[in-house]
């Protein structure tokens, strides 16, 4: 989830229809993800559609870095995706994980981080998006997987965990947004761009 694509140069014989496919994709999932609004959760159709929402996700930014379909148009259109999907999962879900008042507190204080974090970026450097570092990415990772878990495990302390890791991904999200000095949407870590300061 939260694949920045930016325009690149040099695109030498790439079709300009290829380099449109990563966005199309994108658009597919924003058709795809209100039908999980209307079926039965869990069930199969649900996750059918849901496995189609996921793959889609990973295929667009690599279909984007391939063909140099990179752009700030298919940062909003991802970033619009990964929100409308992770809203309508949260809505499509809560009756199942029924999770406590605290639990659902903090999902809306990572949920505001996250969106403090891209508010920083478009700021500082005109891009609302989110960054591709590791903590995202395991992050997205383990979120993509629970509702594929829910028919056998339904552990509060599995949702512990994720939250956890979620609000420390998000935190170290909103200071790289707040000190770097350029728009990175790949960079790892808060400590590999100090590392690169050093060299």
């Amino acid at each position: 989830m939260g694949r920045s694509r930016r325009k690149k140069t040099g695109l030498g014989s790439t079709p300009l229809a290829l380099r449109r496919l990563p966005n199309l994709i994108t658009g597919a999932r924003l058709v795809l993800t209100p039908v999980l609004a209307f079926v039965p959760a869990p069930g199969a159709v649900f996750y059918a559609v849901y496995l189609l929402c996921g793959l889609s996700d990973m295929l667009d930014g690599w279909l984007a870095r391939k063909t140099g379909g990179e752009s700030r148009l298919g940062a909003y259109l991802d970033s619009a995706a990964d929100f409308a999907l992770i809203a309508v999962l949260l809505w499509k879900l809560f009756p199942v994980i029924s999770p406590s008042k605290a639990v659902v507190i903090w999902v809306l204080a990572i949920a505001a981080v996250r969106l403090m974090a891209a508010f920083v970026a478009y700021l500082r450097h005109g891009v609302f998006s989110f960054l591709h570092t590791s903590l995202n990415k395991l992050t997205g990772l383990l979120l993509f997987f629970y509702p594929l878990s829910l028919g056998l495990i339904r552990s509060a302390t599995v949702i512990y965990f994720l939250c956890a890791l979620a609000t420390v991904s998000a935190a170290e999200e909103l200071m790289i947004d707040l000190k770097s000095e350029e728009w990175d949407p790949n960079r790892k870590s808060i400590i590999s761009g100090r590392r690169k300061r050093a060299l």
